[in-house]
């Protein structure tokens, strides 16, 4: 195992980072600040994976734990494992050990991460789809509105600076798709979500772990749709034991 200081790492999270932020949603802070506190606790994390791009390290896995060693200003070497390839084979590297990160990531990233597969490499749908956990039949999809698009005049570059949601609406409009929020899921949300603050008598985390018990009493199918849509708003993951202050300031 190698070790790199922080100055040696470059960061190009545009290419080599799925979800697109760091530390910039609630699950993403708060896992940033996990990170921090287990340096503090045990000096140092799982290394950090780096690529020679030519004229520096990039790091390929690891945005996390480099903003938490950032944050501390940590000043000594950080493990890190060096990953040979291609740039081709760093970029779907990358979003392998992504998906194998305890920060899931959500369908949008998965989805946007087979894109950028789709536009910068040449890899077959196949791996594309092992890679990222996205559908064949979404990636072929992907394939035939980058064709059209190209038959249009736009190059690559134009083509990844958008998301696949406004990729695919810049070629046949904004339509409603069965993951979108629509005027039908606003109102039922809205119902829902009265319905269950009577029922929880307006402090939903008295009853948390009943409601999650009623939930997979309804259907275990249920609770893993639930968990894996993308407008679940915090990425299921290993809950903290703490008083409760990461909720506080939550609107209800």
């Amino acid at each position: 195992m190698e070790e790199l200081c922080l100055d040696q790492l470059s960061l190009c999270p545009a290419v080599f980072q799925p979800r697109n932020t760091i530390a910039i949603s609630y699950d993403s802070e708060k896992h940033v600040r996990e990170l921090m506190r287990a340096i503090k606790e045990v000096k140092s994390l799982e290394p950090i994976v780096v690529w020679w791009g030519g004229d520096g390290w990039v790091v390929i896995d690891g945005h996390h734990r480099v903003a938490a060693y950032d944050r501390l200003e940590h000043s000594k070497p950080i493990p890190v494992v060096v990953f040979e390839g291609t740039p081709q084979d760093a970029l779907i590297e990358s979003i392998r050990l992504n998906g194998q990160n305890k920060l899931p990531m959500t369908t949008q990233e998965k989805a946007n991460a087979a894109l950028r597969l789709c536009l910068l490499t040449s890899k077959s749908k196949a791996d594309i789809v092992k890679a990222t956990g996205t559908s064949s039949g979404t990636v072929a999809e992907m394939r035939r509105v980058i064709s059209e698009l190209k038959g249009q005049g736009l190059a690559v570059e134009e083509l990844s600076t958008f998301t696949w949601k406004s990729l695919r609406e810049r070629l046949s409009g904004p339509r409603e798709a069965s993951g979108d929020f629509s005027e039908y899921t606003e109102r039922r949300a809205a119902e829902i979500k009265a319905g269950l603050l009577d029922l929880l008598h307006k402090n939903p985390l008295n009853d948390a772990d009943a409601l999650a018990l009623a939930i997979s009493q309804v259907s275990y199918e249920f609770a893993r749709r639930l968990m894996n849509s993308e407008h679940w708003p915090i990425p299921w993951v290993e809950p903290e034991d703490d008083d409760g202050d990461e909720l506080a300031g939550v609107d209800y």
